[in-house]
């Protein structure tokens, strides 16, 4: 009885670190289209294609690039925003890329709008648009800071948004491109 026991432990302590190398389907990126939308803004249609390199889990001895906790960190997700029509300056600012990457646990980016903030005289300045977002809960917060220009101080404005699933990319996606070998050596 003891010689099954002991075969039986071999076989879970040889087979987890196996089962913990193939990840979850909740640690894939975002991948498709999806609906932005944002109170006072219109809404906007976001596309995600990720591109991830070979990661591992940290029990692996060969492991170069661990699992870190929050989601895939070998990935970066390449997003397009667009709106339908381009008529007024809001519509017109949802229409940009940028590539987001997991920053605590939820995916970021930064993009710069030169006509970000409408100054006193009713001009524009500047501002750095972050946004930030739960892949789980497809929410998310859009920050947006400015610098004293144009007559103002400096401030910032946080604004909850929200993201919904529209559909999968016309194309398919080569989300992992680089072969890596057993001592994470990639091509």
């Amino acid at each position: 009885m003891s010689v099954v026991r002991a075969l039986a432990a071999a076989v879970l302590f040889i087979g987890a670190p196996v089962g913990l190398a193939v990840p979850a389907a909740a640690d894939q990126p975002l991948e498709g289209s999806y609906t932005y939308t944002e109170a006072g803004l219109p809404p906007a249609t976001w596309t995600f294609s990720p591109t991830c390199v070979p990661v591992c889990p940290v029990s692996s001895p060969e492991c170069t690039r661990p699992f870190g906790a929050g989601g895939p960190t070998g990935c970066v997700l390449h997003m397009s925003s667009s709106t339908a029509q381009h008529i007024n300056r809001d519509e017109r600012e949802m229409n940009f890329g940028a590539t987001a990457r997991i920053v605590n646990g939820t995916w970021s980016f930064t993009y710069p709008q030169p006509e970000g903030v409408r100054c006193p005289d009713g001009s524009y300045a500047l501002s750095t648009d972050t946004y930030a977002f739960d892949d789980a809960s497809l929410t998310g917060t859009h920050t947006v800071t400015w610098t004293p220009e144009c007559g103002m101080q400096a401030g910032m404005t946080k604004t909850p948004f929200t993201l919904s699933y529209t559909g999968p990319l016309p194309a398919p996606v080569t989300r992992y491109p680089l072969q890596c070998s057993q001592f994470g050596i990639c091509s």
